[in-house]
């Protein structure tokens, strides 16, 4: 399933007024009928131009139809229309409309995507689509002077006369940035923090026998999936010690006063918690008979898992009991990985051994316990502490 941002948004009517604002032009998109298990188009799109009188009248001075966009600009006259390509979805050959000139409602000049970029390669495409205008420019796309302004993702700017829609100027704009130069800026940001963070962190000295500590970076936000708030500084670990399959760890460890990380977890609780989980029965034998290849472990400063409230939630349902404080540090969540790219993920306790697996052949799905020996257990065992397998499926 695509995701939001790659479903372009429906057609809905709008107004955009001259600069005076004596001129408005509205925007009507099409309108549709159900004919058999076909949409019909009952009435093209249009759009009109009206200016106001000294008398709050509206006057009409043109009318255009057949056509619909999104954004477009009126001149300070009201004569001049310029038009702002649809979504753009040509990606092999970038034929999308770009930008329009009208006069009076009857098309000057039109220019596609692929004549006025001048590095294609810059062009970022996602999956149904690709953008050609920056996240951020200088200078607003608009009318100014005699010129219309407009910038296209690769910094090249126009100024087009709109009386005609000639290129007048061809420019550079490097205050413009894409999306993606944004999130790669605020990324090396992140990361370069990341790096200063560790480096002043007392923990430092205490990891790195036993962690290779890479993809660092400093987080202002929270972290999906996890219930720990506030800035967090988040890494890739990967022990030193030669484990009989692949080990990885993902800490999120929360930032205080920006400048200190936060973890009371020693490396050791994180080594034993992977050599016990390989031992258990369930483990190993998705390894020997499930074509698992590796085991990824999630952690907070504090604990061997990420999501406390949703682990208390599952402890409750099969133990009938919420879990006390002190016992949620024993919880560690795994991810095991296969060869297929499908994963399983559990919560694993290490101090009894136990896990919590989920029987997905009922509905609603069941989770029930699985003890040290790999053996299913009644749902409210008074033995229980917590455990769990969760999940079947794609984990980040």
């Amino acid at each position: 399933m695509k995701g939001l941002a790659d479903i372009p948004a429906a057609p809905r009517p709008w107004v955009a007024t001259s600069e005076g604002g004596n001129f408005f032009f509205k925007m009507v998109p099409p309108k549709r009928k159900k004919d058999g298990d076909k949409y019909v188009i009952e009435r093209e799109p249009f759009g009109v131009a009206y200016e106001i009188s000294e008398d709050g009248e509206f006057k009409e001075v043109w009318r255009t139809e057949g056509w619909y966009t999104f954004e477009g600009y009126l001149s300070e006259d009201g004569r001049y229309f310029v038009r702002i390509g649809p979504w753009a979805s040509d990606q092999e050959n970038h034929t999308d409309l770009a930008i329009a000139f009208y006069d009076f409602g009857k098309l000057l000049k039109e220019y596609q995507v692929k004549e006025l970029i001048r590095k294609p390669d810059l062009l970022e495409d996602s999956v149904s689509h690709y953008m050609w205008r920056p996240e951020i420019q200088s200078e607003p796309n608009g009318f100014y002077g005699g010129t219309f302004h407009l910038v296209m993702i690769d910094k090249t700017s126009y100024s087009f006369d709109y009386e005609t829609g000639e290129i007048i100027i061809q420019e550079k704009d490097n205050k413009a940035k894409s999306s993606r130069e944004i999130w790669a800026e605020e990324q090396a940001a992140a990361n370069n923090r990341g790096q200063e963070l560790y480096e002043a962190s007392p923990f430092k000295e205490e990891f790195e026998p036993h962690f290779e500590i890479t993809r660092m970076e400093a987080m202002l936000g929270s972290f999906s999936s996890c219930s720990l708030e506030g800035p967090a500084w988040v890494a890739e670990f990967t022990p030193k010690q030669k484990f009989e399959h692949e080990a990885r760890v993902r800490p999120v460890f929360p930032i205080r006063d920006d400048s200190r990380v936060v973890v009371s977890l020693t490396p050791q609780e994180i080594t034993s918690a992977f050599e016990q989980a390989f031992k258990h029965p369930f483990v190993s034998k998705r390894f020997k008979d499930g074509g698992a290849t590796g085991v990824r472990l999630r952690i907070q400063g504090d604990r061997l898992h990420w999501n406390t409230p949703e682990l208390q939630e599952f402890v409750e349902k099969i133990t009938g009991k919420m879990p006390k404080e002190d016992e949620l540090r024993h919880w560690a969540y795994f991810i095991i990985d296969d060869k297929n790219g499908n994963c399983t993920s559990i919560y694993f306790n290490t101090k009894t051994s136990e896990i919590i697996d989920e029987d997905e052949s009922k509905w609603p799905s069941e989770h029930y316990l699985i003890d040290s020996n790999g053996n299913r257990q009644n749902a409210n065992n008074k033995g229980c502490c917590q455990g769990e397998e969760r999940a079947r499926g794609r984990h980040p």
